[in-house]
């Protein structure tokens, strides 16, 4: 309980959390789409493992993170793909064995398909991105975009702006209590097999959200990774909520050291979530825009 609240407060006052979340663009949704297909997928796991009926609010999430993640913009494809086919593979296996998690297992995946096939082959699917990425315009878009770096670059830039940024004290600190969050996932991990399954589905999910960036041959930006942000999110809240246990076992010793992290976690927020709340827009006149270009070039131009 304390984990999930140490987790909810620190998503919640990420400067990136509140960048996106003020920004009246894709990624609002996709968050809230990963965040609750997630949630639906853990929820799963804890009742497939403990043998109980899933809940009506298992389906409502995740029905509706796969929707967010996928509708709006192709970087949630990839995460999407990672957690649907762990839920398939997880329910197909107890309902093989005879379980009664026929008909909820279909309720489960059903969407997936009702949902999926249209957005998988519509003009903004990734399909049809895919095919343009490999297409004749790949060279052009090479020459235009020089180089989408390195995916150790990527990664690097990725969880650098997914946690606490990267002046030298920000930097050793996100190391700290990432290499704490992951020693713990670890350690739980040989116990409870939910911890396992989510760092399964983390090491997938970064390699397959790169690969589909590096691919798309387009710059690469730490918000292309925000499907994976629940899941690392969780790893740095164990990190900062039970770190301390793995450099000592006093008792007093244990709460002081998680406190001085809680404190210096929230100091190196502070500053940059109320910048994040001091940006404002400026008008963009798209439509204008929109409407140039199809007055002056045809639909196959490379413009489009």
């Amino acid at each position: 309980r304390w984990t999930g609240l140490v987790f909810a407060f620190f998503v919640a006052l990420h400067p990136f959390s509140i960048q996106c979340a003020r920004e009246a663009y894709f990624y609002a949704p996709l968050t809230l789409g990963a965040f609750l297909l997630t949630w639906a997928t853990v929820s799963i796991t804890q009742s497939v493992v403990a043998r109980r009926e899933l809940s009506t609010t298992d389906f409502v999430c995740n029905a509706l993170g796969f929707f967010l993640l996928t509708c709006v913009h192709p970087p949630g494809w990839p995460m999407a793909f990672v957690l649907c086919t762990f839920n398939t593979a997880l329910l197909g296996r107890r309902v093989l064995q005879g379980t009664s998690l026929t008909r909820p297992a279909a309720c489960i995946v059903l969407p997936y398909f009702v949902i999926g096939i249209p957005f998988l082959f519509s003009s903004f699917g990734p399909l049809v991105l895919l095919a343009h990425s490999l297409g004749p315009d790949r060279a052009a878009s090479l020459a235009i975009w020089s180089d989408t770096g390195s995916s150790m670059s990527m990664l690097w830039q990725a969880m650098t702006a997914l946690a606490w940024g990267t002046t030298p004290l920000r930097l050793s600190f996100t190391f700290l209590v990432c290499l704490a969050g992951f020693a713990v996932f670890g350690k739980r991990a040989q116990h409870n097999k939910l911890y396992l399954a989510l760092l399964g589905l983390l090491l997938v999910g970064i390699p397959l959200q790169i690969v589909a960036r590096s691919v798309s041959v387009s710059p690469f930006e730490a918000r292309y990774l925000l499907p994976v942000f629940p899941v690392y999110s969780l790893i740095l809240a164990l990190g900062l909520r039970h770190g301390a246990a793995l450099f000592t076992k006093r008792p007093l010793a244990r709460r002081v050291i998680t406190l001085c992290a809680m404190i210096l976690a929230t100091v190196l927020y502070v500053q940059p979530a109320w910048t994040a709340t001091r940006l404002t827009g400026y008008y963009k006149p798209y439509r204008e825009i929109s409407a140039w270009l199809d007055e002056h070039f045809s639909p196959e131009s490379l413009v489009f």
